[in-house]
């Protein structure tokens, strides 16, 4: 069975207010790069709930490059998560440079 993002994104939100996770969720799909920017706990929840290709549906590479950073990565649990973070950062940075940059 095939849950679409939405579904899922309602899923990573269980211990929130009824009431708020809908607004919540709909505020992610629409604008997630601010709504991550603002909350990092929202992202760290996403990089432990959402598969990679569902991040990346969310968010460019080059948006999850720059929210990527070393204090949100050493918050993630286990420590594999880290390690699978920190690599998919290092590859982010080669692919999402520019040419001239």
């Amino acid at each position: 069975m095939k849950i679409n993002l939405d579904t899922k994104v309602q899923a990573m939100l269980w211990d929130i207010p009824k009431a708020r996770r809908s607004g919540l969720a709909k505020q992610i799909l629409t604008d997630p790069v601010n709504v991550f920017r603002n909350d990092e706990q929202l992202f760290i929840k996403a990089l432990n709930s959402l598969r990679w290709h569902e991040l990346t549906s969310l968010v460019s590479m080059q948006d999850l490059f720059t929210l990527l950073n070393d204090s949100t990565i050493r918050k993630l649990f286990p420590p594999q998560r880290r390690t699978h973070y920190m690599n998919a950062r290092r590859l982010l940075s080669k692919y999402c440079l520019s040419s001239t940059g």
